[in-house]
């Protein structure tokens, strides 16, 4: 089927559509393109080709059919196969692939599904990104980056905000008699459940080793306790890195 070309004018529009029915119990008709099956060599092939314009070329429409009291009509995509090798879906696009307007975009297979790309590959989502496995989530031995790190903050009255995965902040020097202070570290990254993890990344002194002995996760803070930061041994403020997981 193909419809006529055009010198001074638009191209001609072809058009293949399913009766309708106006049955209130009736289905509407099914529109099926097939190529042939072949005993011996390849299948064949269907070519569906929008015509080309000198300003823009012809758009190409696949609409299932609306269903007043039941389910739209579906739109299927089906390869032939044979004993060597199924055969494949292609696109091809200059630009954007594909631009789905649906509220919910659902892509569910019965067995491996492999997405590659031979440039950049980026999931952005306004909301969130879950991901989930039965059996684990592999990397493949990738370098993991771009972490949430927030800007060095300072702690005040025994308590300091820092609302990120990830970050640090500097402690006062502690009196000379003081070895242990207990500090509060306000977080909402943080609940009962996460893994809090540390790192001295600055002071200054040949005995001066301050760490955090202990942290323990609540909803939205962190109690922490530091300790080995006396002043004797210590000459500088002490700066703490910390990670959050979960």
């Amino acid at each position: 089927m193909a419809a006529g070309s055009s010198s001074a004018a638009d191209g001609g529009k072809a058009t293949l559509t399913g009766g309708a029915s106006s049955f209130t119990t009736g289905d509407g008709g099914a529109t099926e393109v097939f190529a042939g099956d072949s005993t011996s060599q390849d299948g064949g092939d269907i070519t569906v080709a929008a015509g080309s314009g000198g300003i823009n070329g012809g758009s190409l429409l696949l609409k299932s059919g609306t269903g007043v009291s039941g389910n739209g009509g579906n739109v299927y995509l089906n390869p032939g196969s044979n004993g060597v090798s199924a055969g494949t879906v292609s696109f091809f696009a200059s630009s954007t692939f594909f631009s789905s307007n649906e509220a919910v975009f659902d892509v569910t297979a019965t067995g491996q599904v492999t997405i590659e790309s031979y440039g950049d590959l980026d999931l952005i989502s306004s909301q969130s990104i879950s991901l989930s496995a039965t059996n684990g989530i592999d990397l493949d031995e990738s370098f993991l980056y771009g972490f949430e790190i927030a800007p060095e903050a300072a702690v005040s009255s025994l308590q300091v905000t820092i609302n990120a995965q990830s970050g640090s902040f500097t402690i006062p020097m502690h009196a000379s008699h003081t070895v242990s202070s207990f500090y509060t570290l306000y977080n909402n990254r943080v609940t009962s459940d996460s893994l809090f993890f540390s790192q001295t990344i600055n002071s200054v002194g040949s005995n001066c080793d301050p760490h955090i002995k202990k942290a323990v996760c609540h909803v939205g803070y962190v109690d922490i306790e530091i300790t080995e930061y006396r002043g004797l041994d210590c000459t500088s403020d002490a700066t703490i890195a910390f990670l959050v997981i979960g």
